[in-house]
């Protein structure tokens, strides 16, 4: 998890990453300066945005720190595949041009190639992605209000989540089973504020 020190001020310059052993009750680990933490398929490995703006790479133990992307745009909220073994890591790419900012939806490969899946504009940001499984990646595209949509990776394309998406702002998916978990600021069943939805992709259930 990720968590700024009692007593500093709420900046995100002073966000750290920490990791917390449930099972083994162990100390606490610090793991230094950083933001989005998460956990390769294997656990050995976890992947963040450092306060460079690039991704890095850690073993559990907090040894081995190392970059794996380096310059260009600020590299965020990345995640590794499913599938132990898989190497792809995708993330966003956030670029300012005066007062707009572009969200990209890209993945860093193995040997460390960099390649952008969806392209934002000034109207389109996209960010927040997630591996569905080890062919579809979910993410968020802000554009007006937020909508959900998925990417398939055989087919290099991507389409709107149309059944889960609606005049409120739809966010944050990430996979559950067979069904797909979001942030929602619908008002049915008692919403209204954010608040978690799970859902068949045909919106349903």
């Amino acid at each position: 998890f990720m968590a700024i020190p009692s007593g500093q001020p709420l900046l995100w310059a002073n966000m750290r990453i920490y990791l917390l052993d449930l099972a083994e009750g162990s100390p606490l680990v610090k793991l230094g300066f950083g933001q989005d933490p998460k956990f390769s398929a294997d656990g050995q490995r976890i992947v963040f945005k450092a306060s460079d703006g690039q991704l890095h790479e850690i073993n559990t133990d907090g040894t081995s720190g190392h970059p794996i992307t380096s310059g260009g745009a600020e590299k965020s909220g990345p995640n590794y595949p499913p599938t132990p073994g898989d190497e792809r890591i995708v993330y966003w790419n956030t670029t300012s041009a005066g007062a707009t900012r572009y969200g990209d939806i890209a993945w860093r490969l193995p040997g460390g190639i960099e390649e952008t899946l969806v392209h934002g504009t000034a109207e389109r940001y996209c960010y927040y992605p997630v591996w569905r499984d080890a062919g579809r990646i979910l993410f968020t595209i802000s554009e007006g209000n937020d909508n959900l949509y998925e990417y398939t990776t055989a087919l290099g394309s991507y389409a709107a989540l149309t059944a889960l998406n609606s005049a409120a702002d739809e966010s944050d998916p990430f996979p559950a089973g067979d069904l797909v978990g979001f942030s929602s600021t619908r008002s049915a069943n008692g919403g209204g504020g954010y608040d978690l939805y799970l859902a068949k992709s045909d919106g349903s259930g």
